[in-house]
């Protein structure tokens, strides 16, 4: 289950970072509100409290939002993005999910979000922007698996 809403995800966040031209039907909502209700499934499938999973879920609304560009100068910080869908997850500690679980969770997307972005941007990878995008929503599900 959790491959095919990670796929969902991915799908999701390419769709909502995409213009126009390459998707007709691109719109930012795809990503911003289809993402964290992705997430919000796969907590509340983990068996935990469901209030603080709608709590870190509208935090990861608030987080994907952002790619810190306002702090540094109109340039995209994919690692505090990674790291603010990261922290969501802080309300669950009080769900009884470990804190070293959510620290986990945190350091895999902001670190993987970024060292990609990294990689790509310094290589001039081709389809960076699809590669990236599509690995941000499926990673953003995927490394939920740290907190069980």
């Amino acid at each position: 289950m959790i491959i095919i809403l990670s796929l969902i995800s991915s799908i999701l966040y390419r769709i909502g970072g995409a213009g126009k031209e390459e998707i007709p039907f691109a719109n930012s909502q795809y990503r911003d509100i289809g993402c964290p209700v992705v997430v919000l499934i796969v907590l509340l499938s983990m068996g935990l409290t469901w209030y603080l999973c709608l709590l870190s879920a509208l935090l990861v609304l608030c987080f994907i939002r952002t790619y810190w560009d306002f702090v540094y100068k109109n340039h995209d910080n994919m690692y505090l993005h990674g790291f603010g869908i990261g922290i969501s997850m802080i309300p669950l500690a009080w769900s009884g999910v470990a804190w070293l679980n959510i620290v986990a969770y945190t350091s895999i997307v902001a670190l993987s979000v970024g060292v990609l972005n990294t990689i790509c941007t310094r290589y001039c990878v081709k389809y960076s922007v699809w590669i990236e995008e599509c690995f941000r929503g499926a990673v953003i599900v995927l490394a939920l698996l740290a907190l069980s």
